[in-house]
């Protein structure tokens, strides 16, 4: 099953996409996600994503297997990068906690297309990453190092049992479609599939927005915008999951120390928050919440706060 990943990454067919208008948007985002705030260190414990937003992107040949459009959308391009690091619930054992969370951690690099359609009050994103998932990626020291600066943080010991390194190719497609589109109020559909390793699955789900904003079909918030909106946001996914490296290893090295296949092959997760905007600055925060990922694990929560910058 795990092979027949790759073959299907690799045979996505090139397409020609219909003419769309290439939005002159400039921007950097970053966010952050970590589960300090709760007084947690698990599972999903901290996460990095950096974009780079630019229209000279639009040269890029990877845009040839990201989703086409229509000519009524307008299309954001970036270079993105994604860095994400799991621990079991009992981080001061050295030893394998059988049916609890592997260490592991991944950094992922690629290309991600937005495109916004106002006819059709909708969003498409599509994206294509490749990265490795291992000790090489550094998630020991980046997780020690911080320990290392928390006075009442003590040393993870485990981390010699993570996932060893291999190959991660991820394929991603979105589509948001808007259902309510008032004023003060907005609901939204969400639907998207990932592709590859480290996740495969699928997502479905619903999103509302409360407050003073803009479409969200109609192009990144912050391009070209001398508003300010301030809104909050809830959020409800449903995953259905076939592959999970993270828990199950990697495609092609199997000297694991500590795998888990008693994952949950459907869970959901939970998010709220809110978004302020003024001209070409945002800043959200948010929690997200997740049911168990596998059999024997907990509930678990962890904040984010998001930073975008427009140029």
């Amino acid at each position: 099953m795990r092979a027949f990943l790759i073959f299907v990454l690799i045979g996505i067919s090139l397409h020609t996409a219909f003419a769309q208008k290439n939005l002159y948007y400039r921007a950097v985002s970053f966010r952050h996600d970590n589960d300090i705030n709760f007084f947690s260190d698990k599972y999903y414990t901290s996460g990095i994503e950096i974009k780079w937003y630019s229209p000279v992107l639009h040269h890029s040949p990877i845009n040839n297997i990201l989703l086409p459009g229509d000519t009524a959308s307008l299309v954001a391009y970036a270079i993105t990068i994604t860095h994400h690091i799991y621990t079991p619930e009992d981080i001061f054992t050295a030893d394998i906690v059988p049916n609890d969370h592997p260490y592991s951690s991944y950094v992922l690099f690629g290309e991600m297309k937005e495109q916004y359609n106002p006819e059709k009050h909708r969003k498409m994103t599509s994206s294509f990453q490749i990265g490795v998932i291992g000790p090489v990626v550094g998630g020991e020291i980046i997780q020690n190092s911080l320990h290392d600066r928390i006075t009442i943080a003590d040393p993870v010991k485990g981390w010699h049992n993570q996932i060893q390194n291999d190959l991660c190719l991820q394929y991603m497609a979105q589509y948001e479609q808007g259902l309510i589109n008032g004023k003060f109020v907005g609901l939204y559909s969400n639907l998207q599939m990932e592709l590859g390793i480290p996740q495969t699955q699928a997502i479905t789900g619903l999103k509302t927005r409360l407050g003073l904003f803009s479409p969200f079909y109609s192009g990144p918030e912050t391009y070209q915008s001398n508003a300010w909106y301030l809104y909050g946001f809830t959020e409800a996914n449903l995953h259905v999951v076939n592959y999970n490296a993270v828990l199950q290893g990697g495609l092609f090295n199997k000297n694991n120390h500590h795998v888990l296949y008693n994952m949950n092959h459907t869970f959901w997760d939970f998010r709220y928050g809110g978004t302020f905007v003024y001209k070409n600055f945002s800043a959200t925060y948010g929690v997200e919440i997740n049911s168990p990922i596998f059999t024997t694990a907990l509930w678990h929560r962890w904040s984010e706060v998001t930073f975008v910058l427009a140029f």
